[in-house]
């Protein structure tokens, strides 16, 4: 089908797995699901189906260009035999589940980043999110940790570390489930997760469609990190694996050993020696008029400056197509456009977007 998969979760209550995968599988859905009290939510089957934001998608075989089913039919058809049945986006909201493991938010989680040591914006991030980070100096790099994680993604500091230059590693862990992320130059490069054994239903041929968020490419890594070639094959050898050895994780990757302390929760970074913390700061109230135009971050003074060349420049042109000279006109393109300019070079600086 013409469209861009994703995996809709799906939470069953009162079935087992097998009945579950039947079901769905005798459809020709695809996907994979699994005991929800694996995941921490006991008396839930929750499985993951091809499909958009809109349809599952039927797919018997490779050659079969698939059918789609409305999300509200197979909700209802499921919930006729399984009453309480959820489809979509109402999956995360009824069981407080983290996004995309499907992972109940009340495990025991962490999170921990490895970034070289740069100048960090996580100042402007902290306040727009309410996330408090914890900051220390490791072995000529930056660890940094989350206070507490909090909504429905654990991925808070590959959303945060998006400005950060050279080579990034995140990791995070909730129950038994782990996940490493690689960044470069504050793009997000590649990712896998280690989560519990899922049931596979569906075509075999068809794995393409199962399983993309949470797989990921040991040589792919291997590029965004600068990994010898003997340290892709362990990682490769590590990712087959349900679980991770974590103190081997960190050595392969050669990470800071602290993180594994980190990741198991008998330390938090805020207690490293010489770390630092960086908090929300509250809304001062002559930076309301810079929220609302999306330029939090600049001085005032620089952005009325320019706000006013802008309504000036605006006039120009208005008076050039009321009957004015065609200098008038000119002059103020010029500075509608130069100013506008400025005004998005100086937020794509302060807000160190990537790109």
């Amino acid at each position: 089908m013409a469209v861009q998969s994703a995996l809709i979760p799906v939470s069953v209550p009162g079935a087992t797995v097998a009945e579950v995968v039947d079901r769905l599988g005798a459809r020709g859905l695809v996907g994979a699901a699994v005991d929800g009290g694996r995941l921490g939510l006991a008396g839930v089957v929750l499985a993951r189906v091809a499909g958009d934001d809109h349809e599952v998608w039927v797919r018997r075989d490779p050659d079969d260009p698939g059918e789609g089913i409305e999300l509200t039919e197979i909700a209802a058809e499921l919930a006729g035999r399984w009453p309480g049945t959820l489809v979509g986006a109402d999956v995360f909201d009824r069981h407080d589940l983290f996004d995309p493991v499907l992972a109940s938010v009340s495990q025991p989680r962490a999170s921990v980043a490895v970034t070289p040591r740069t100048n960090l914006a996580l100042g402007a991030f902290a306040s727009a999110s309410g996330t408090t980070f914890h900051m220390a100096d490791v072995d000529d790099r930056l660890v940094i940790g989350v206070q507490e994680l909090r909504g429905p993604s654990l991925d808070v500091l590959v959303d945060a570390l998006g400005g950060a230059k050279g080579r990034t590693v995140v990791l995070w862990k909730v129950g038994g489930q782990v996940a490493l992320h690689a960044l470069r130059k504050g793009r997000h490069a590649a990712a896998h997760v280690w989560t519990v054994p899922w049931t596979p239903f569906g075509h075999r041929d068809l794995d393409d469609l199962r399983d993309p968020q949470l797989t990921g490419d040991a040589e792919v890594f291997g590029d965004v990190l600068g990994l010898r070639e003997d340290q892709v094959h362990r990682l490769q050898a590590a990712m087959g694996r349900e679980v991770p050895d974590l103190g081997e994780l960190a050595a392969l990757l050669d990470l800071p050993p602290v993180i594994v302390d980190v990741l198991e929760r008998r330390t938090v970074v805020a207690t490293l020696p010489g770390a630092t913390t960086i908090e929300p700061r509250p809304a001062h109230e002559d930076d309301t008029g810079r929220q609302v135009l999306g330029v939090r971050g600049m001085r005032t003074g620089f952005v009325l400056v320019r706000l006013l060349l802008l309504l000036f420049g605006i006039a120009l042109v208005a008076a050039w197509l009321g009957g004015g000279s065609l200098l008038e006109g000119v002059a103020g393109l010029a500075l509608v456009v130069s100013t506008l300019v400025i005004l998005a070079m100086r937020w794509r600086t302060v807000h160190r977007e990537p790109g």
